[in-house]
């Protein structure tokens, strides 16, 4: 079995190389020849980019995925509720990755329709909200209780998800992708460094709370 740290290291460059992904490749892609149209649902795309981006963000959610598992690994208590919100996540990563899919299949962004209610790019809807938001911010909440990695640190994963939440209302998708590429970067790059805390977890007395 692979030693934790090793796992740690691993997982901490999955989400750097998605983070390149996003913030390199999707960010400047999409400034330099945008997906989307300017009609409801319209994909732009030429076929190359089109299925490419699809794959490629299917990949970031991969990598940012285990990015989330190793801030899990390292920096909680590893507790129930904590549990069943990386399950939320990667249901919602799952999601997310056979949307982008379909989005590619069909060439439209309400590529894929539940109850009559389309689902598309939007992260709103498409399963990308639980690992993209929530799961860091939750994580690093959690992060702040346990002490086992920097205060900065737990607060740069709740900065993750809160920033994430914000930048695609606020910038045009090609700078809200890069910008989310070097806030996923440096929280790659903060596991990274930090691995060592995976062969430090000592558990909690019995009766003291665990998030």
């Amino acid at each position: 079995m692979l030693p934790e740290r090793d796992l740690i290291k691993w997982l901490a460059i999955a989400c750097i190389a998605a983070a390149v992904i996003s913030g390199g490749v999707l960010g400047l892609w999409e400034q330099a020849h945008p997906f989307f149209g300017h009609s409801r649902y319209q994909v732009v795309a030429p076929p190359l980019q089109l299925w490419s981006y699809s794959i490629l963000q299917v990949f970031k959610s991969l990598g940012f995925l285990a990015g989330l598992f190793g801030l899990f690994f390292i920096a909680t208590w590893r507790g129930t509720v904590l549990k069943i919100i990386m399950g939320a996540a990667v249901l919602g990563g799952a999601f997310f990755a056979i949307v982008w899919i379909m989005i590619a299949v069909t060439a439209r962004d309400d590529a894929v329709y539940i109850l009559k209610h389309p689902i598309g790019s939007d992260v709103h809807s498409n399963g990308g909200a639980l690992f993209l938001w929530i799961a860091p911010i939750a994580l690093g909440i959690a992060a702040v209780r346990a002490h086992r990695i920097s205060r900065w640190k737990s607060i740069w994963a709740m900065l993750v998800g809160f920033l994430g939440l914000r930048i695609f209302g606020l910038f045009a998708p090609g700078i809200a992708l890069t910008i989310e590429g070097l806030i996923w970067l440096v929280l790659g790059c903060i596991l990274y460094t930090s691995r060592g805390s995976a062969q430090q977890l000592v558990r909690p007395e019995r009766g003291a709370r665990v998030v």
